[in-house]
């Protein structure tokens, strides 16, 4: 495929599906709805894109909305994922924190939801966008759940996998310490500090997604001693980042999005679809023996790269000199 030498143009919105949908674990869902966005020319192929618990539907600056989106450095024009050859397409998590219905829309919707029920509602949105088949899914750490599920589901609707630091199911370390943020989250709400509960569970969230090299290199043992105790450096780093989430997020989607990554449990000989599979040697979420393992098991074609990083699971949003070359890599085989 060539350019199509037109400016990207964004269709945004909330679409209400009228057909019945019923989640996987929690049953029937009325008035479904899909908060949407869409950059690219028109009638150019579609990338279906999705991110961590926290991405929205927002992947990259544009026109209408100026705000950094969550792959501000892979999405856009002339960017691995180039919105003016590509239509970049993305939908807020059902049950999240976005538009789509989750925590926040009435009556809520609080699941369980499983990746499975994301796909099928990725499915429906493009059925309502009246596209037939995507050139590629990307998707990374949870999104990359989305993406084997729908490639499970819908093998006629996307031409190729691209799958970023995620497998077929969450190894057992990450889902204890998962039960644990869960655990905080749910108790402090019940004592009515929900906000310090997602403050607390981030900052574990953030040990995890980042590697033990990282936090050697960048933070010094010296404490401070002060009158409230002692205090050390990746103190301000964890906590930092704790309280930003807590602003924004809805304790009810973080429940609901992090279990959704613990129902994950699937045969990965059911997916047909080619994939292409990134892992890096530090990721605690998705390690890479576990996605060698899913490689040696999909039930079509497969490619592996595995990179080293020091940023462990966070180098999807970080790694862009290591990306950008092997998503345009893949991409170019899409284009034809």
């Amino acid at each position: 495929m060539t350019g199509t030498g037109e400016h990207p143009q964004v269709e945004a919105g909330l679409i209400t599906v009228e057909a019945p949908f019923s989640l996987e674990k929690a049953g029937p869902l009325s008035g479904l709805q899909i908060g949407y966005e869409m950059v690219g020319p028109p009638g150019a192929p579609v990338l279906l894109v999705m991110g961590g618990i926290s991405a929205s539907r927002h992947v990259a600056s544009n026109q209408q909305d100026r705000r950094h989106g969550w792959w501000e450095d892979f999405a856009g024009p002339d960017r691995a994922l180039d919105t003016s050859r590509f239509r970049v397409l993305c939908m807020d998590f059902l049950g999240g924190n976005g538009l789509t219905s989750g925590a926040r829309s009435d009556p809520p919707c609080r699941g369980p939801v499983t990746p499975a029920d994301q796909a099928h509602a990725f499915a429906l949105l493009l059925k309502e966008l009246k596209i037939p088949r995507a050139a590629a899914f990307f998707g990374s750490s949870y999104g990359g759940m989305v993406a084997l599920q729908f490639g499970r589901l819908y093998p006629d609707r996307v031409q190729r996998l691209v799958v970023v630091g995620a497998a077929h199911r969450a190894p057992s370390i990450a889902m204890a310490l998962r039960t644990v943020q869960r655990e905080i989250v749910r108790e402090t709400t019940r004592l009515g500090s929900a906000a310090a509960g997602l403050r607390l569970a981030r900052a574990i969230g953030m040990v995890t997604y980042r590697s033990a090299a990282e936090f050697e290199q960048r933070f010094s043992r010296a404490a401070e001693i002060t009158e409230q105790g002692v205090r050390f450096e990746v103190e301000d780093y964890l906590f930092s980042r704790g309280d930003v989430f807590a602003e924004t997020f809805h304790p009810d989607a973080f429940l609901c999005l992090s279990e959704s990554i613990d129902l994950q449990d699937m045969a990965p000989e059911a997916i047909s679809v080619p994939a292409d599979l990134v892992s890096f040697d530090n990721d605690f979420v998705a390690p890479p023996a576990l996605m060698r393992e899913m490689a040696d098991r999909l039930g079509g074609p497969v490619e592996v790269r595995e990179f080293e990083s020091i940023f462990g699971h966070d180098a999807f949003l970080k790694e862009r000199a290591l990306l950008e070359p092997e998503f345009k890599r893949i991409l170019a085989s899409v284009e034809s």
